[in-house]
């Protein structure tokens, strides 16, 4: 249902003339594209790669390799400060994606949508309904692809998906079992969510943004009390804890395998 929804609203944007592909080269407060750190990065990851796509793939690849790390505060995470922290979520990997794609004339933007809790087990519990994610659309070869396959990295991508076989679940521990971990640019690549089991999929969307910012700013979400942001940092730092001490893991798996041999 939700492919079949977001193919539509993306034939009614290009329609409407929203997709206009350099609409989203615009550079924002929050992806300052133009930033030396950004385009020095970026330049560093292409300068050998010659298609647009294989540019494309060395940022992603790039963002994938940060450590997975929850932001308390994704809506102000600028891409120059995500890259100094070497470390992000959804939200800020996607930010930095974006700028750094933008960076170097490749249009690219960030999809909001809300997924279900079942991802979060083992993380955290919630009574939400719906939880924020996000995830980027590049546009190579006249069309967009979606992409989140780089929010959760290699190492903590292996440890989830052993606890998901071992536990016999599809989703946990912030992944999909047949979430991709992957991305070829000729595709897309989603690692929280599976098309494959329709009870992942997104159960709404919030449409196409320059960042999160924009997103937030547009929702006219009021300014969180004190309370509000405190609870908030407390989940932060709990998610931040299990996600390191999952990724631990896979250390310690390793060190007993090597000392029985």
């Amino acid at each position: 249902m939700f492919l079949a929804t977001y193919q539509a609203a993306g034939q009614m944007r290009q329609d409407m003339g929203a997709d206009i592909p350099g609409r989203w080269l615009a550079n924002t407060p929050m992806l300052q594209h133009d930033n030396p750190k950004v385009r020095i990065q970026a330049q560093r990851l292409t300068q050998l790669k010659a298609t647009p796509a294989e540019k494309a793939v060395a940022c992603f690849q790039f963002i994938r390799s940060l450590p997975f790390k929850s932001c308390g505060d994704p809506a102000r995470a600028t891409a120059p400060k995500v890259l100094k922290d070497g470390a992000g979520d959804c939200h800020t990997k996607g930010t930095l994606f974006v700028a750094l794609l933008r960076s170097i004339g490749i249009p690219a933007r960030i999809h909001l949508v809300a997924l279900r809790p079942a991802f979060l087990y083992g993380i955290i519990s919630t009574e939400a309904v719906g939880i924020g994610h996000a995830f980027a659309e590049v546009f190579l070869d006249g069309r967009w692809h979606s992409v989140d396959a780089y929010a959760v990295d290699i190492k903590l991508g292996l440890a989830a998906r052993i606890r998901l076989l071992k536990e016999g679940l599809r989703s946990g521990y912030i992944v999909h079992m047949k979430g991709q971990v992957a991305w070829d640019g000729s595709s897309d690549a989603f690692g929280h969510f599976s098309p494959d089991d329709p009870a992942s999929m997104p159960i709404e969307d919030f449409g196409v943004f320059d960042d999160p910012h924009q997103y937030y700013a547009g929702r006219g979400t009021p300014v969180p009390t004190w309370a509000e942001q405190a609870r908030w940092s407390i989940s932060t730092a709990l998610i931040n804890r299990r996600i390191k001490a999952l990724r631990r893991s896979i250390s310690l798996r390793a060190g007993r395998t090597n000392a029985k041999e």
